[in-house]
This record gives structure tokens, sequence and C-alpha cells, in this order.
């Protein structure tokens, strides 16, 4: 034993009995008047991290009755051996005194400074079964070097507890590798004698996929035994709702919880009402979520949570992130004071490991992108050398924020575009004519006809039936189907169709031909009934392979040319385009989106369908097949966007700062949402101008001037602040009453409300539920609705309504659909109302430098933008721009969109895949030239993001630092599991926002390749044209069979055994055009597993050569019930058995079967297609058998032949629940993959249908 260990010191209960024995007679003696049980038993002081620690008193029977409960949750017995290793005058290990000396177990304790090493050699040597870390110890345990040859060297460790902190997804896996044993997580108080709850999971948890193991693991776990924890909203004192997401008050009470804290000049302590509540209720001051599974998840101290603008930062969630990064050791999170647009920066103190580089704070705001949403990154990164502990290691927090009290210098936002060039940068949506080009001949196939009509909102049913008539007057079969509304719209009766052609979907137009609350009401179900049969049609498309989709509409009183363009005059209409631009970026669906000239009869409307329709199928371009058509007066047009030259001459006529017109001088002006970080700068660019009188805020919570900047501060305009939801109209219309009577004439009230989860994504719309869409259409549908109609009522007519809408209601995102189809509304409405002679005005921006819903989507968003070649949109200078507009008074098309080049030159090719930018993307550009040399690739800042992002979560799987990540080495030789593999690309997919399939790490051997097949994906229109390249070769080209080896130059060692030399003849009947040459194939090396040996599989090549050659009949019969793929009719046990012999191997051969040697798990492999279990073995026995060893880099391609079995079905039966295996373990696609995964192969894999075999030759 080493020296260092001898100072182990164990503990049994027989000696501290012996000790016992010596002591005084009166000192075991109990007064009978005393009550022992209340009588205090230890006292603490908490740890002082926000402020002055506070003394706590624990009595007996706080004590008792806690020790009992950690028996009974720990499973404690007289054989458990616990190893005391954190401070003992801590509660994180002075339970287990108590708990583990009830049971007569025995104690270890481990004198000393804490040390890595000697902990896990204790460990190992003492017989050690429990023991309790704070947090820093584990990450310490797992960062030494010692732990990397010591997984799973704890032979009678069964439990190991965490607490302190919460510990990363990452550090957790590693920690259960480590100590082979359960392994959880506790959050706990010196107030509630230790624990507050576990994370340890039971049996029916642990039969969970290990994705939601994970997720109850990671977080602090179920309540304790004898503690009754609630969560409630410190505002209203009500409890949550149990989602996951609602953030509230952890509340304690129950037999461990103290009775209050000790004051100075106090011998008792008492309750008091600051921190317990009616019910003994104490208020522990931590914010938690509480999930559907009664799981609590601590993410901040309610005095510590930043607020950014109008989001809450919680410090643990930024800590978190921080942490995860290899180089930093220990971080603090907190709020500063920023400029009045942003409320609170987020700052981090960071400590780094010893001997670690210094990362830049670009470069540490770059890790955590990959984490957090952009307003939650650290904006002020500084680097000390030592941080302020307390006793039991947390960060004083208080200390930190003393050292900033000197006077700093305030940030501002930068602008990289000024107020005069954001002028530049201004779109609208202009209509050209374009003719409808017939194709040669009508498509054959089938058409789906679907109408989205009701009683209130009607699609005639003349048009139905022309539609239906004219499709099969083309040639064409077509039907009406029906679509069932809810929750989750479907098709439900396809008229008998098992696989359409396209779907022609009819939209019901015309519902705010008259305007008020029954025209808002048929409004808002025309939204309804318009999305629903849109979700339902995706998800036909998306089930049954359908590639065209046309969405016809008819107004019944359409308006004549105006400026030479259509107006559009229906909002539910405009809603659902956007909805179709954003979903047509998800999948490969061509849409058609036609609106119909209201003069035109039921059979003209309908032909004309039926000839968009034709064109869709039939054009070439993909930008032909998806295109917005408007008919007006037989004249077709398509909308663009285009310079909008009106804005351009503004800039000369903005007299000061903030200058909204003169209408504005002496008004009001109500601003709704502005609460947030953009209303702040709003309302603080208005009031440094002085027109106006009034600056009304709606919104649901209170402020001050001081709230937003000294410019607010020091205007003469008041501010008031008035409640109002409006979702309502009747609050609508109590808001503007109060306007009316309470401040100067309004002249424009600004609706910048809005709505996106905490991501910044929905699902994909073929995931999409009802329920999913309602919170993001309600601020911009309901409320812009409400807000009108109010504001018609009572205000006077010239009052003006401005919507702050988003270019991603024009342009195609994936993943807003929802939010798309909201901006949509906004900018319909407000043309419709500016048609009516009203005043309204619609403000598409594009993303927001530094702010914005949009930035919640993380880095995948930041890469996505800058491939586009978009910009950002600088606040102040937008700010500005938009007083330039409100001073136009309707000079300017009542709809702008605003989004700044990120350079200077034109748009770039990849923009022309949205059908409006088409008119901005240059026509030379636009077109890809398949025959040029050289295929427009990522650029550079793509393919920077992309490997940074891989980089980062493929550190913190593998646990080491971002320069050490292997990115050209094989996965499965840097330790890359096949769960592993899923998480890495899961997380990938999220970070990136794009959806990627389970399967991809499979697909790709090192990150290296991964990040080229991320950068394909992100750009795919330059690697279609790189496929039709590749795919498209030199007419008559002969393809060679390779006869030397791929893997280098030189010759092959000499082997035993036959090389078998084959002459390769395609047959006349299947001869190709450009008619192959016969080669020689030479056979190096192979392997089987065969049906035909004496235990009726064979292994042997040479006895299934022999087999072949003497015609041997191999197949057997099979177990029964087990398919045949193609029975054989004339065999005997055809009669006999009404199935006939197949080729099924023997059990054994499928069984026999080694996870570990082929880099798999036990859960895994028993799970697994038997196929791939087959191909991975006899792909490694053929390379064995070539002469070929596991070389790192080999360009060797895989080529598998391989069908589906019954395989799937049985596994989905018997196994159970689904878990991360199972997606990867029943795709026989994956065959291919797995050989070059284990034997780090790097050539290309390829799967095919074994029943077209010769594909692979």
């Amino acid at each position: 034993m080493p020296d260092d260990l001898r100072a182990c010191t164990s503990v049994s209960l027989e000696s501290v009995f012996a000790k016992i024995q010596d002591l005084p007679q009166s000192w075991l003696e109990r007064p009978a008047e005393v009550g022992v049980s209340s009588m205090p038993c230890e006292m603490y002081f908490t740890s002082g991290t926000s402020g002055r620690s506070k003394g706590v008193l624990l009595s007996h029977e706080i004590v008792h009755s806690h020790a009992l409960h950690c028996i009974a949750e720990h499973r404690f017995t007289a054989a458990d051996v616990w190893l005391h290793v954190a401070p003992m005058f801590h509660l994180v290990d002075a339970f287990a005194m108590f708990a583990i000396t009830a049971v007569c177990g025995k104690h270890v304790l481990l004198p000393g400074a804490f040390d890595a090493e000697r902990t896990l050699d204790a460990m190992c040597t003492q017989g050690i079964t429990a023991t309790n870390m704070a947090t820093s110890m584990v990450n310490l345990l797992l960062a030494s070097p010692a732990s990397r040859s010591m997984d799973g060297r704890f032979p009678r460790l069964r439990l190991v507890s965490c607490g302190g902190a919460p510990l990363s997804k990452a550090a957790l896996l590693r920690a259960q590798r480590l100590f082979g044993c359960e392994f959880f997580q506790s959050y706990g108080m010196t107030e509630c004698c230790g624990k507050v709850s576990m994370s340890m999971l039971n049996d029916r948890q642990r039969a969970l996929p290990m994705g939601k193991q994970l997720e109850m693991l990671c977080s602090s776990g179920k309540p304790f035994q004898g503690i009754d924890v609630r969560v409630c909203d410190p505002e209203t004192g009500e409890p949550i709702a149990p989602n996951g997401t609602a953030v509230g008050e952890v509340q304690l009470r129950g037999p461990t919880v103290f009775q209050g804290y000790l004051r100075p000049n106090q011998e008792s302590a008492t309750q008091d009402a600051e921190h317990f509540l009616p019910g003994g209720w104490f208020r522990t001051g931590d914010l938690a979520t509480l999930s559907q599974e009664g799981f609590l998840r601590v993410i901040d101290r309610l005095k510590d949570m930043i607020l950014v603008g109008s989001e809450n930062v919680y410090c643990i969630e930024v800590e978190n992130a921080l942490a995860a990064h290899p180089s930093v050791a220990l971080c603090s999170v907190y709020g500063v004071p920023g400029p009045e647009m942003i409320g609170e920066f987020v700052k981090a103190v960071v400590m780094l490991r010893e001997g670690a580089s210094q990362p830049s704070p670009e470069e540490l705001q770059t890790f955590c992108s990959t984490r957090l949403a952009d307003f939650k990154i650290p904006r002020i990164i500084e680097y000390v050398r030592s941080m302020p502990l307390n006793g039991s290691g947390k960060v004083i927090k208080a200390e930190l924020k003393k050292r900033d009290q000197e006077p700093r210098q305030e940030e501002t936002t930068p602008d990289d575009v000024d107020c005069q060039d954001i002028n530049e940068h201004c779109y609208q949506v202009q209509w050209q004519r374009k003719f409808l080009t017939p194709p040669a001949q009508a498509s054959a196939g089938q058409w789906l006809v679907l109408s989205a009509g009701s009683e209130s909102v009607p699609v005639s049913d003349a048009l139905v039936a022309g539609v239906v008539e004219q499709f099969r007057a083309s040639g064409v079969q077509a039907g009406v189907g029906q679509c069932s509304y809810g929750d989750w719209p479907m098709v439900h009766d396809f008229a008998g169709m098992e696989a359409p052609s396209g779907l022609c979907l009819l939209l019901p137009a015309g519902s705010m031909v008259e305007q008020g609350p029954e025209a808002d009401a048929k409004v808002r179900l025309a939204v309804q009934r318009g999305l629903g049969l849109l979700l339902a049609a995706i998800r036909a498309s998306e089930a049954r392979q359908i590639r065209s989709i046309l969405v016809a509409s008819q107004h019944p009183q359409q308006e004549l040319l105006v400026a030479g363009r259509p107006v559009a005059v229906d909002p539910a209409l405009a809603a659902c385009w956007s909805f179709v631009r954003a979903a047509a970026a998800e999948s490969q669906v061509a849409w058609r989106l036609v609106e119909l000239c209201s003069h035109a009869s039921a059979a003209d409307a309908a032909s004309t369908i039926v000839a968009e329709a034709h064109s869709t199928i039939a054009a070439q371009e993909p930008a032909e097949r998806s295109e917005e058509v408007v008919w007006s007066q037989g004249q077709r047009f398509v909308p663009r966007l285009q310079l909008a030259e009106q804005v351009s001459e503004l800039a000369q006529q903005l007299p000061r700062a903030g200058y909204i017109g003169p209408t504005g001088d002496g008004s009001s002006c109500v601003v709704v949402g502005g609460s947030g970080s953009l209303g702040r700068l709003l309302i603080s660019c208005l009031a440094k101008c002085g027109q106006l009188s009034d600056i009304v805020i709606v919104s649901r919570r209170q402020g001050s001037k001081s709230t937003f900047g000294k410019e607010a501060a020091e205007s003469p305009c008041q501010i008031q602040f008035m409640p109002a939801d409006t979702s309502d109209l009747d609050s609508c219309r109590n808001l503007m009453r109060s306007v009316k009577n309470q401040s100067a004439p309004c002249s424009h009230i600004l609706n910048l409300a809005g709505f996106l989860p905490d991501s910044g994504m929905v699902p994909v719309a073929k995931d999409l539920r009802w329920a999913d869409c309602v919170p993001v259409l309600r601020p911009k549908v309901d409320g812009t609705l409400n807000l009108a109609t109010a504001s018609d009522e009572i205000l006077q007519p010239e009052t003006s309504l401005v919507c702050f809408s988003s270019i991603f209601g024009v342009l195609s995102y994936p993943r807003l659909a929802p939010y798309g189809a909201a901006n949509g509304f906004q900018d319909g409405l407000m043309e419709l109302r500016s048609a009516s002679g009203k005043a309204a005005q619609a403000v598409a921006w594009g993303a927001w430098a530094e702010t914005g819903m949009a930035h919640r989507a993380g880095a995948g968003f930041h890469a996505y933008w800058a491939s586009e070649g978009m910009g950002f949109v600088p606040p102040r200078a937008g700010m500005e721009l938009l007083c330039r507009l409100l001073a136009s008074k309707n000079r300017i098309p009542p709809q702008i969109c605003v989004f700044p080049a990120a350079s200077a030159g034109p748009w770039p090719s990849g923009l022309s895949r949205h059908v409006l930018a088409r008119g901005i993307a240059t026509a030379d550009e636009a077109e890809v030239d398949m025959d040029a040399d050289e295929v427009e690739a990522p650029g550079p800042a793509l393919a920077t993001d992309i490997r940074a992002v891989v980089t980062a979560i493929l550190g913190s799987l593998l646990a080491c630092e971002a320069g050490d990540v292997p990115m050209d080495e094989p996965f499965a030789t840097v330790g890359v599991t096949s769960m592993m593999a899923v998480d890495l690309t899961a997380r990938v997919g999220k970070a990136l926002s794009i959806s990627l399939p389970a399967t991809l790490a499979f697909e790709v051997v090192s990150a290296e390749q991964l990040c080229t097949a991320l950068e394909a994906r992100l750009k795919p229109k330059a690697q279609k044209a790189e496929e039709v390249r590749i795919l498209a070769p030199k007419s008559r080209r002969r393809v060679d069979f390779i006869q030397t080896p791929l893997w280098g130059s030189q010759e092959l060692p000499p082997r035993s055994g036959e090389m078998f030399e084959h002459e390769l003849q395609m047959p006349a009947a299947t001869a190709m055009p450009c008619a192959l040459q016969p080669v020689r194939v030479s056979i190096v090396g192979g392997a089987c597993v065969l049906p035909g040996g004496r235990f009726g599989t064979s292994e042997d090549v040479q006895q299934v050569w022999k087999n072949l050659v003497n015609g041997a009949d191999c197949i057997m019969l099979p177990p029964k019930g087990r398919p045949v793929a193609a029975p054989r009719e004339t065999s005997p046990a055809f009669d006999t058995l009404g199935y006939s012999e197949a080729g099924y191997l023997g059990a054994e051969a499928v069984t026999c079967f080694d996870p570990a040697a082929y880099g798999m798990s036990q859960s895994e492999a028993e799970i697994v297609d038997p196929q791939q279990r087959l191909c991975v073995r006899t792909a490694l026995e053929a390379m064995e058998d070539g002469g070929l060893s596991k070389t790192r880099g080999n360009p060797l391609g895989v080529y598998v032949g391989v069908t589906t079995v019954d395989f799937t079905d049985i596994v989905i039966k018997e196994a159970g629940a689904p878990s991360a295996y199972t997606g990867p373990a029943l795709t026989t696609a994956i065959c291919s993959n797995r050989a070059p995964w284990f034997t780090w192969l790097c050539g290309d894999p390829v799967s095919s249908c074994s029943m077209s075999s010769a594909l692979l030759v």
C-alpha cells in the first residue's frame, strides 16, 4: 500500500462503542424533564456566496429524521463502507456520519486536502461502497490522468452522489463509465439538514431511452423522502405548471426543515415573514423548473437572475456552458449595467486550468454560442488567477461584484451600417408580368383536390367541381379528398388514390371584405382552416412521397390594378403564403401558389389552376416549379423584391434624430411590447427628439423612465405604463379609452409584440401541432386585429398602425413556419388597411444585430444567415429608419423589407432559392453552369462556424480540449461509441438548427468528413451542381475495375490459399449505352457465413465453392412463422407445411457474437439487426484473409447487398420502448457503414437492396 494511503482511517461501530463505555456516567444520563428531540444538535452557517452567512440551528429531531430517510433512500446496510472526502464541517458529507453509523456500517476517512489520485486509490483498495462528493471534486477526478485507466475498477462501489452544482451530461456519462455504479446528483441546503432532492432513477425510469435517462440524471432530482417540495411563481405565489419550462421559486416544508435563522444576540431561531410563508413553507430563493415526471431542475438564485432586455438569463445555465470548455477550471456569472437598449450585460469571471492556454474572449463566446442563445452569451469576460471561495468551495459572487464598483466605459451596440446607409437596404414587393408557358403535353398521374372551406369561410363548390372536371378532361385522374382538422390535421380520405402525383389545395378568400369584429372572427377562422389544410397536406406529401402541391384561391371582390400591380386583399391568404415559404425550405416539394382573378368564371378559374398544375409538373428547373402567381384581368404576375427607391429619398428629409413628422408634434404614441430591448431603444429614440407629449407603453411588466435610458429620463414627454392583453378585444378597447382620456391625441400605434420559443425555433412543419402554432400566431394575428379594431372604434381616424414584421414572412427559413405566417398576416393586414385609405405600415425587419428573437436559434442561424449573404440590422440605425418611415406619411409602400447585405457587391446565387428574392439575385449568378470546372463552395465563414460547432461538441463528448480534438482520426479509434455518435449528430443538428438523420455520424468516418458533409447540407445548391457534374460523365467513358490495391502502391503481402480470377461480362440483355468492355477482377480475400455446413452454416469459402460446383442444395427449413421471400412451390415441404425451404442460417451463426470486439455495447448488440453483425464480422475476416490489417485512412470502399426482413417487427414487439440504439440498429442501410466505422476505412460505403445486387458491380 502506498505511504500516502496509509493515512486512511477506518472507523467501525465497535470502536465507537468502546470509547463510549469510557465516558463518565453523568454524560450518559438524560434529564427526564428535558425534551432532547427539540434541543439543538448542530449549528451550521450558510455558504454566504451572495451575501452574509446566516446561522442555522438543527435539532436532534431534524438530524435523526434526516438520517432515517437517508438510510431508506440510499438502501444503507451494515455491509456499506462510506468514504469521507468532503469537509466534515459541511452537510454534503456530514449526514453520512449518522446514517452509516445507525446501520453499523464502516467509515473511511481520508484526511488532508482533497487529492484525486489518493481518492481513486482509496475507492479501489478500501472496498468503498458509497460516497458523496462535491461537483468540483468529481470534475477533478475525471480530469485526473489516473482516472483514464481505472474505468470499472471499483468492484464494491454501488453508488456515488454528487452535489453542490449541476454536472454536465458529458461529465455525467464519463463519471458513470469511471465508477461503473449508480451515479446521481443531489440538491440540498443547510436549512433542511442536507437533502432536498436526488436524481436517483427507479426500475421503470432505467428502462427509458438513454437520452431521457440523461435528462433526469442531469436534473436536480425528485423530492427527498420526508420533505414537501413545491415550485411557485415568485410574484403570484401560485404553483407553476410542471412542463419543464415554467420557472418558479423552490419552497420546502417537513420534519427536516429548520425553524428559522439564528439572529445576532438571539439564543433561539424564529421564523420570519421574509423567509417563511403561511403553512410553514420555507422560501429557498432558488429558481427551478419542474418536469412532468416531478424532477426539479435548479437554474439560478432568484437574486442572481439577469434581465437582458426583456429576457431572463439564469447564471447557472451560462456557468455550465462555460465550464464545459476544456480550459475553464472555475467561473462565475452575474449581471452588470448596460446601455438602455440592453438593460444588463452578462459578465463572466473565469479562472483557467493550470497549464491551459488562455482562449480569447471571442473564442469563449463562440464556444458558448453552440450551447446558448445569443442574448445569454457573456458580453464581458474577465480572466482572474484566483477566485474568492468560501469554506465549502463555492465562489463568493458578492466579492466579485465589489470589484466592479469603479465606473466602467459604457459599451454600445456596434453600428456596422449608419443611418444614412441603411436606406440603401430597403426593399419592396413589386409585381412583374410573367407569361405561363404551357407544357408540350399534359402531365399524367393523379391529383387529389382538397378544400379548406367551411360554412363561415366558404370555397365555391363550382370551383371545386370545375377543377376536378378540368383535370379529368386533360387526361389526369382526379378526386376530392377529405381532411380532418384539430390539433393534428391530416388527410383521411385520398379518394381511392394510393400515390397521388400532386395535391391541389383550395383556400377560402375574401374573409375581410368588410371590417369589424365579425370580419375579424372570419379571418381568424380562415387562418386556422388554411394553415390546418397546409399541415395536413405536408404530412400527406411526406407519407406518400408527393412532390407537387398547388395552393389556389379566388377572391370574390379583387380590386383592379393599382400602380401596375394587383392589390392583396386578404391577410389570411398572406399568412398561408408566408407559411408555405418557410415549409418549402424543409422539403423537396415543389409549391405553386396561385391567386385567381375575381372576375373569372368558375370554369375559367379551374382551367387556370389545372394549367398551373401541369406547368409545375413539367418544369425542369426547380426555380420554375416553385412559384407564386397572381392572375388579374387576364394577366399573370409574379412577386419580386426590388429596392424601394422612395425610402432612399427620405435620407435628406429628417431634420433631427427621432423626428416622426409634423403630425407627431405634441401628440402621443402607443408602443406595444415596449419593455423588450428593441422597444427600449425605440422609446429612447422617440423621447430624445422631444416631439411627443406622451409615450404609452403597453406591457405586462411595470417600469420607470430610468429603465429606458438617459434620453428618456431627461425627456419632457410623459411616459405612461398601461397593462393590456392585446389578444383580448375588450382589453384593447379599455386601453384605447385610457389613451384617449389620459393622453394627447394619438398619432401612432407601434406594435412590436411577437413570440418564439426560447430555442428560437418550432418543430418542422410535418411535426407541427396546432397547439405549437397558437402561441406564435396569437400576438401578431389576434393582437394586431384587436388593436386595429379598437383604434378604429375609439381613436381618431388619422391614427397610424405600424407593425414590426419580420423578413421570415418573406424569405424561406426552416422551422419558422408559424412565425412566418404570423408576420405574413401583419404584412397583408397593413396592405389591406392602406388600400382602404387608412394609415398603416408594416416593416419586415431582417435579423437584428445582437438582439431579437431570431438570435435564439444559435450559431446555426448565424452560419445560415451569412451563407445567404445577409448582414444584420444595427438597432439604432434601424430605429432612426423607422422614424423616417413614420414621417413619410404614406408616401412609401405599406410594406417595406429591411435587410442589409453582409458585403458590397451582388447578392450570392444561393439567395435565388427564395421565390421573392429572385429579383435581387443577379441573373448571371442565379444560373449554375453544370459544365463549369468550378462549383460554388461554402464560404470560409460557414466552414469555420461548422468546424467550431463540431469541434466543441466532440471535445465535450471526449472530455478533451478543442485543440486536441482528433478531426482526422476515425471515430472508432478515438473512443466514439455508437451511443455517442447518435448524441453527436443530435447535438450538432440542434446547434446548427438543421434537421439531421440520426445515422449521419455512421455515414462518415471522421470529424473532418462530418464537417464536409455538413457544409454540403448547408449549401445544397453547390452540392447539387457538383452531383450533376459527377453523375453526367462523358459519353462512352470506360469504367475499369481496379486491379491494384487501393490502399497504397506497395505489393500485396504473400498469403496462402487460392486467388480466384474471373472475367466479368455484362449480359447483352442488360448492356448499358456506354458498352463496358470486359475487365478482370482480382479477388484477393474472402469470408462468408452461408447455409450448407455441418451445423447448417458454412464459414469456409472453399466449401462454399465446392457446393456451387457440385450443385449442392444448401437451403433448409426456416423456423416456423418466419417469412420466405421467394417460396418454391415445387418443394415437397410446400405441400405439407404450407411454406418451403429458405436460406436461413443456423442460430449459432447469428447469436455467437462478441460485441466488445467490434466496438458495440452489449445493449446495442442485443437489438442490432443480425445482418449488421454478420457484415462487420465478415468484412474484418475478409480483410485479414486478404492480408490487410486495420490501418487508418485506407481509401477502401464497402459495398453491401442487404434486404429488409422481419427482424424489425420482432424487436418492436418484444424489445419494449425504443432507445437511442433502435434507429441505427434496425436500419439496413447502416450495414455498409458499420464496417468502415470499425475497420477505419475511408472509402465510399454503399448499401444496395440484395434483390438488385448487380448495382454493386
